[in-house]
Order: structure tokens, then sequence, then C-alpha cells
């Protein structure tokens, strides 16, 4: 009769069981952390460990201001003042006699003090006005275009304080009728530099003919203020005088 004897091999699990259960453990917890790591990431996405934050806009550079800086200008004062006084006495020569045959030395000390102040003429400025802009001093040039005669318009530049530089990206308005033609448009300054920096131009048509004020040009401001006076414009009907030149000046 043989004796029994169990088999203690099969009483525990081997390596390769207790590999495998580290190796879930390891799962699980990488698991774990992966979902808390994405919950924390979907709460605060601005984190500095998230790759895909959004990324900060750089700051706008603002551009330069183009509004001209306003410069007023003043005439000097100058007022001379001239004082002075002048004093005579006029005395009846001896031998004259008085009316009443007296021999008496008839004396007549009058005194007379004038003080004379002289003031300077005012000066010779432009009458004031509101607009900052003003017609050159030289007025409305009629000149040759050099388009040939085929050509007929108006062309100017708008200069700063003291004849200072040109100014651009400012509307001209044109406004009137020209030869049975109804005007109403905007030329921007330095839309053509053919004539100078900041140059601006309006084509009246093909041929030159004569008018009488019935066109007229004024400066405005971007929504279509006025900044000048209306300028009245006479033109002409030969090629010498096909191209008014207008420009303004700004005086504040």
């Amino acid at each position: 009769m043989s004796e029994y004897s169990p088999d203690i091999s099969k009483s525990g699990p081997g390596c390769g069981g207790v590999a495998m259960y580290i190796l879930s453990a390891l799962l699980i917890l990488f698991t774990i952390g992966a979902i808390a790591a994405y919950v924390v990431l979907f709460v605060n996405p601005e984190l500095p460990v998230n790759p895909f934050r959004t990324p900060t806009l750089p700051a706008t550079a603002a551009g330069p201001d183009a509004t001209p800086t306003e410069v007023i200008l003043f005439p000097p004062t100058l007022v001379p003042v001239a004082s002075g006084t002048y004093s005579f006495t006029a005395t009846v020569p001896p031998g004259i006699a008085s009316p009443t045959q007296t021999a008496i030395l008839a004396t007549r000390t009058p005194t007379q003090t004038a003080t004379a102040t002289s003031e300077p003429a005012p000066p010779t400025t432009p009458s004031p006005t509101p607009f900052p802009l003003v017609l050159q001093p030289s007025g409305i040039q009629a000149a040759q275009g050099f388009k040939g005669c085929s050509w007929t318009g108006i062309a100017g530049q708008i200069f700063g304080p003291n004849n200072g530089a040109p100014i651009s990206y400012l509307p001209v308005h044109l406004e009137g009728i020209w030869n049975g033609r109804t005007f109403d448009q905007d030329a921007i300054t330095g839309s053509a530099p053919e004539y100078g920096p900041g140059g601006y131009e309006f084509n009246l048509g093909t041929q030159p003919v004569a008018s009488d004020r019935t066109l007229w040009v004024q400066a405005v401001d971007a929504v279509g203020m006025a900044l000048s006076e209306r300028v009245y414009l006479t033109t002409y009907a030969d090629c010498e005088h096909n191209l008014l030149i207008v420009n303004f000046n700004q005086v504040r």
C-alpha cells in the first residue's frame, strides 16, 4: 500500500503571477494619474505644464498720431511811444502901444504842452478765420498742366504751420457745375505725388472750358466737417491755363 503525498508545487502563485499583479497595479495607478491630470488641465487650461494653453497675443503697437500739432502764431506787438513837451513864450515887442495908449509892456506867455503818442498801424494779417486752414497768400495759380491740352483739372497741397511739411491723408472736397457736369467728390492729399508730397488732384475733363465761380473746393476732415472756407474757382478755355493750383496753409 503506497502512501499519499500532496503536490505542494501548486500551493501559491509563481514568479510570473507576481509580476502580472505588479504590472496591473502600475497600470491602474497610471490610469488614475492620467485621469486626474486631465481633470486638472480641463479645469485650469492655463497651467504652465499644459502644452496646448492659449498663446499670449502680442500687444498691438499704436501708430503715430496723424493729427498735425496746432501752432498758434501771434504778430509781435510793437508800440513805440514818442513823447515830447513843447513850450514857447510870445512877447509883444516894445513900442507897440496898447489900445489905451498906456505905455505898459504887454507880455503874453502862453504855454502849450503837447504829448504825441504814435500808435503803429495794425499788422497786415488776414482777417481772423474760424478755420485752421486758409488759402495760401499767393492765391489760386493757373498754369499749363504737364498732361497736355487734352486734360484740365485742379491740384494742390496742404502745408503745415509756417509753410511747414505737407500734410497727407486729408480730404479736399470739390463741388459745383462745370461744362454741364455736376461735381461732388473728394480727393485725398498724398494721392497725387506728381504735384509734390501730399499732392491731390481733380480731373475735370479732356478740354479746357471757361467758367466763373461755378466750382469750389474746400478742405474737410474725415467726416466731412469744413477745415477751410470755400474757395471759388475761375477756369479758362486755353491750354496755357488748364491747371488750377490751389494750396492751403495751416494757421492754427
